[in-house]
């Protein structure tokens, strides 16, 4: 029953906060893309959500930010997670439709650096092998299909944005990971 609220807002106060890092002498961010935001329901997309994102990494840019963007980062819509989210190699097919939305929708000239799956180790290991996050699973077994689904889904994503958009260079996180090189 943890509600975590609207914790700092950057959703809406992200202006503020690009100022925030050039303050600071920062000229990157890494920031997420939340699937759940861009498409609520299975197969119905919000087009506020998809201008946000738009409007956003333009901005990023315009505040002299080199935005990083990162497909995702442990979060999925509710729906997708009650169909058996990563756990099945079939709902890759809900990712693929996603990727394919942003690939089509989104403004991705400014855009040069993709993290396409953020951890997989880290989000397997901890919801799947010692259960210590959610789904809070205890399985070798399940650890290892939810990996290797992850290792799919970055596969697709990296095949579906080359295919639209090739300057892009892109990079699975893991933790201590060196950045994506050319």
């Amino acid at each position: 029953n943890y509600i975590s609220g609207n914790g700092v807002d950057h959703y809406n106060r992200y202006s503020e906060d690009f100022a925030l890092l050039k303050k600071l002498g920062m000229n990157s961010f890494r920031f997420g893309i939340e699937w759940s935001r861009i498409e609520p329901k299975p197969g119905k997309w919000d087009k506020s959500a998809i201008d946000h994102y738009k409007k956003y990494i333009t901005d990023c840019k315009l505040a002299g930010i080199e935005p990083i963007v990162s497909l995702w980062h442990w979060t999925m819509p509710v729906w997708f997670t009650n169909k058996g989210g990563l756990e099945k190699r079939s709902n890759l097919a809900y990712w693929r439709r996603y990727i394919q939305k942003i690939a089509t929708e989104l403004d991705w000239s400014d855009v040069t650096y993709v993290l396409t799956i953020n951890e997989a180790n880290t989000y397997s290991g901890f919801g799947y092998k010692t259960g210590e996050w959610p789904p809070q699973h205890k399985s070798g077994w399940q650890t290892l299909k939810v990996y290797y689904n992850l290792a799919l889904a970055h596969r697709i994503a990296v095949r579906t944005l080359k295919e639209q958009h090739g300057h892009l260079l892109f990079g699975a996180a893991r933790e201590g990971a060196p950045p994506p090189r050319r």
